[in-house]
């Protein structure tokens, strides 16, 4: 048999000691990512040409060198094999998102957690989405549950320019969508209070009821960290609180944070830990939680949880 005849389980089963196992990868458009392990590291570099040789339609492979540590989310990456071309285009939920590996934050295999939270919104919807990165959470917030309005915001302009660009990519109107480039903490405190203002007054023009904001907050590891910023933002805006009484409108969050153990403990400690934890950074006993979920698990003692908490009137104002 020829190199060519070879699967590439096979040739990397070939290439790696029997103790040692691949551990998959992401695909995302033309490059392949890997995250690999210590044990794997020594054959990195043959690991990217086979893949390079197998995968279809692969020019590009990387391995991520490091935690997400910067204030971008961008990977410090290593190419191993290809082309160092990092602009791609990549397909979800049936829309297009151009991205350039080297310079924003992107991850195929959150498609599920997306997914799950864009299902929340319908035409009554306002979003925002406090670390929008390219728009996963908003452009099918627009394209596909057709809400109201949508305003993104991240720290990285990069992040919003490619926003903008995939917004135009799938015929989103500009009226439909706002970008932001500014810290979280100061897109909630400011923008996100003075929009709610905003939508409230053309509420009372049209006499409409049961408007929901939703504000979207995926930045696993800085998450809930921004929850207390959302005690008494709308202390400025005292004439809207009849509205909110009346339930005019209501405000749902979906924090997406991270629960660590440090034993081996079974998944009930995770869940009570993951209200805890919400609990504790609002500083309430009594926050009312609508849903609480496991979302992913991330690695060995770490999972990703969703809690969709209702902000109560007493709270924000």
């Amino acid at each position: 048999m020829e190199y060519e005849d070879w699967t590439t389980k096979n040739c990397l089963k070939a290439i790696l000691p029997e103790n040692v196992e691949f551990s998959g990868f992401e695909q995302c458009g033309h490059i392949i990512h890997l995250n690999l392990r210590e044990k794997l590291l020594p054959f990195r570099f043959v690991i990217g040409r086979i893949l390079l040789d197998k995968i279809q339609r692969t020019r590009t492979v990387i391995n991520k060198l490091d935690s997400l540590t910067h204030d971008y989310r961008i990977m410090d990456v290593e190419l191993l094999a290809g082309d160092a071309d990092y602009a791609t285009e990549v397909t979800e939920n049936g829309i297009r998102y151009k991205l350039d590996y080297s310079k924003v934050f992107w991850n195929s295999r959150l498609i599920t957690v997306h997914s799950k939270t864009v299902e929340q919104f319908d035409g009554n919807s306002v979003v925002f989405d406090v670390f929008c990165g390219i728009g996963p959470f908003i452009l099918p917030a627009v394209k596909i549950k057709n809400v109201i309005k949508v305003y993104g915001n991240d720290l990285n302009p990069e992040a919003i320019d490619f926003l903008k660009q995939n917004a135009k990519l799938n015929k989103i109107s500009e009226d439909k969508i706002e970008g932001f480039v500014l810290n979280g903490a100061e897109f909630i405190q400011k923008i996100i209070p003075e929009k709610i203002y905003f939508h409230c007054k053309e509420l009372k023009k049209e006499k409409l009821t049961n408007l929901v904001f939703h504000v979207v907050m995926n930045l696993p590891g800085y998450s809930a960290e921004h929850l207390p910023y959302f005690c008494g933002f709308l202390s400025k805006f005292e004439e809207i609180r009849n509205l909110f009484e009346n339930n005019s409108f209501s405000i749902l969050v979906h924090c997406h944070f991270f629960v660590k153990g440090h034993d081996d403990v079974p998944m009930s400690w995770y869940d009570k830990e993951a209200k805890r934890i919400v609990c504790e950074k609002m500083g309430m006993e009594d926050v009312e939680i609508k849903e609480l979920f496991f979302n992913r698990k991330v690695s060995t003692r770490k999972n990703m949880y969703c809690a969709r908490i209702i902000l109560p009137c007493k709270y924000i104002f």
